[in-house]
């Protein structure tokens, strides 16, 4: 998607197995490289390329792009995912799911029944709103909400 002037990448629930081939578009198309990315399936492993030559959703982005991470649970964003995105762009949260930050265990309801287990468990957001400013200068930068270095919960 094109924003004022800059390529924002929406990852949505893509996996690695398609990332190839849209990165070869991309490349076709002569995009420019993304300075927002919608970081794909929570930062799931089974998005990312992790083997040298595999192509991931990282290559659409350059070194100053703003990846934003809506986490889910303790197993989204996988910990080998989280520490490329902490490389090789700089990672903004939405949603507070990172590991160890867990509310509620497998019942947080306190259901009465035995067995059960919540479907849809809601994760309090540390963040309702992030939004990012395209200057002139083609630098984004975000105007609200947090980065997830910054953040009590992340780190919790």
């Amino acid at each position: 998607m094109e924003y004022a002037g800059r390529t924002v990448l929406l990852g949505a629930d893509a996996l690695k197995v398609n990332w190839e081939s849209a990165a070869k578009k991309y490349r076709r198309l002569n995009l420019e490289k993304a300075t927002v990315l919608k970081v794909p399936h929570h930062g799931a492993a089974n998005a990312m390329g992790f083997q040298k030559k595999e192509t991931s959703y990282l290559d659409l982005c350059s070194q100053e792009t703003v990846s934003v991470l809506f986490a889910g649970d303790v197993d989204h964003p996988d910990s080998r995912v989280e520490e490329k995105l902490r490389t090789k762009t700089t990672l903004a949260c939405l949603v507070n799911g990172l590991r160890g930050s867990h509310h509620g265990g497998a019942n947080p309801l306190g259901l009465m029944i035995p067995g059960a287990k919540a479907v849809g468990r809601s994760i309090p957001p540390c963040q309702p709103v992030i939004s990012f400013r395209s200057d002139p200068d083609g630098s984004v930068r975000q105007t609200a909400g947090h980065r997830c270095a910054d953040c009590p919960l992340a780190a919790a």
